[in-house]
C-alpha cells in the first residue's frame, strides 16, 4: 500500500505540474494556425524533460526508464508496431466503421484549412499529413506521457499489470472530457487501440514501437474517411476500409510464428506475473487520473501542489531506498 501511496502522489502531483506549465504554452502557441501543430511537440518536448527529471531524483534512472530504448533493434521495434497495428485493424474495423461519420466532419475542416481539393491532393497529399499530424499531434507526447511514464513508473514501482491500468483509464475514457465535440462512438472506438498499446509497450518497453502502431493507427483508420469526404461516396470508404483489413489479416497471418507468436506469450507473462492487489492499486490510480483529467486549475496553484507531491515521492522514495 506504501508504494501505490507513492505512485499515487508522484502521478498525480505530475499531472498538475504539468497542467500548469501546459497553459502558458497553449496561449504563447496557440493562437495561429501553424501554432496549433507546433504545440503539440513542444508539449511532448516539456513532458519528456518533466517526466526525465522526476525519474531521475525519484530513482535515479535514465531516459531507458521512459522507453527510450529498442527491445531488438529500430527496425525490429518498427516490425512490431506493425504488425500489432495489423492485429488492431482488424479487430476495430466495425468501431471504426461505426465512428466513420464522426471522423469525416473532422477531417472535412482540416482539408480546408490546408486547402485540399483535388483527388490526387486528397488522396496523396490528405495521406502523407494525415500521418505527419497522426505522429506530431498524438502519437509523439501521448506515449511518452501515457506508456512511457504513467505505465511504465507503475509497471516498475508496482507490477506490469498495475502500469497497464494506470495509463490505459486517462488515456480512453480522458478523450471524452478532452474532446467534448466527440460522440461516444469515437470515444469508444480509442479503447481497444488503448488496450494494443499498453500490452505492447508492456511487451517491449520500447516508444519506437507504440510511436509506430500510435502513427498508423492515426494515419490508416482516417484514410477511407479522405476518400469519404472527397468523393462523397460510403461505399468507397468501405471498400478502401475492407481492402486495407484484408491486407493487415494476410501480415497477421504471415508473422503468425515470430511477432504473434512473440506478443502473445509475452503479454501472457504480464498478467501472469501481477498481483492482484497491484493491478487493484492501478486501476484506482487510473481512476483518479481520470477524475482530474478534465480539470485545468490555476497555473500558480497548479504548480505549487504539483512540486509538492512530487517532493514528497521523491522524499519518500529515498527514504524507502534507506530503509532496504
Amino acid at each position: 500500500m506504501f508504494a501505490a501511496f507513492m505512485v499515487l502522489c508522484e502521478v498525480l502531483g505530475f499531472t498538475l505540474l504539468l497542467s500548469a506549465l501546459r497553459e502558458p504554452l497553449w496561449r504563447i502557441l496557440g493562437e495561429s494556425g501553424i501554432g496549433q501543430i507546433l504545440v503539440w511537440p513542444a508539449y511532448g518536448l516539456i513532458i519528456l524533460v518533466l517526466a526525465a527529471a522526476v525519474n531521475k531524483f525519484a530513482r535515479g534512472e535514465g531516459l531507458r526508464a521512459l522507453g527510450f530504448r529498442c527491445r531488438t533493434s529500430f527496425q525490429g521495434d518498427v516490425w512490431s508496431g506493425v504488425v500489432a497495428y495489423a492485429v488492431l485493424n482488424v479487430a476495430t474495423l466495425p468501431f471504426d466503421i461505426a465512428a466513420l461519420a464522426d471522423r469525416a466532419r473532422l477531417t472535412e475542416s482540416m482539408m480546408q484549412q490546408f486547402g485540399l481539393s483535388s483527388m490526387a491532393e486528397i488522396v496523396a497529399g490528405g495521406s502523407m499529413l494525415a500521418m505527419m499530424l497522426g505522429f506530431l499531434t498524438g502519437a509523439f507526447h501521448e506515449e511518452i506521457l501515457f506508456r512511457g511514464y504513467y505505465q511504465g513508473t507503475g509497471g516498475r514501482v508496482l507490477s506490469p499489470g498495475a502500469g497497464f491500468f494506470i495509463a490505459l483509464l486517462p488515456f480512453t475514457l480522458g478523450h471524452y472530457p478532452s474532446h467534448p465535440e466527440w460522440t461516444m462512438a469515437q470515444v469508444v472506438a480509442t479503447v481497444l487501440p488503448g488496450i494494443a498499446l499498453g500490452l505492447l509497450f508492456g511487451v517491449t518497453g520500447s516508444l519506437v514501437a507504440v510511436m509506430t502502431l500510435h502513427t498508423l493507427a492515426n494515419w490508416i483508420n482516417s484514410y477511407p474517411v479522405l476518400v469519404l469526404v472527397a468523393s462523397g461516396s460510403r461505399t468507397a470508404a468501405m471498400l478502401t476500409a475492407g481492402v486495407s483489413a484484408a491486407a493487415f489479416l494476410a501480415l497477421v497471418w504471415i508473422r503468425r510464428n515470430r511477432e504473434i507468436r512473440m506478443l502473445t506469450q509475452a503479454v501472457a507473462n504480464i498478467f501472469r506475473g501481477s498481483p492482484g492487489r497491484s493491478m487493484i492499486s492501478g486501476l484506482l490510480i487510473g481512476a483518479v487520473l481520470l477524475a482530474i483529467w478534465p480539470y485545468r486549475p490555476a497555473g500558480v496553484w497548479a504548480g505549487l501542489g504539483g512540486v509538492c507531491l512530487i517532493g514528497l515521492s521523491m522524499a519518500a522514495n529515498r527514504l524507502r531506498g534507506r530503509h532496504t
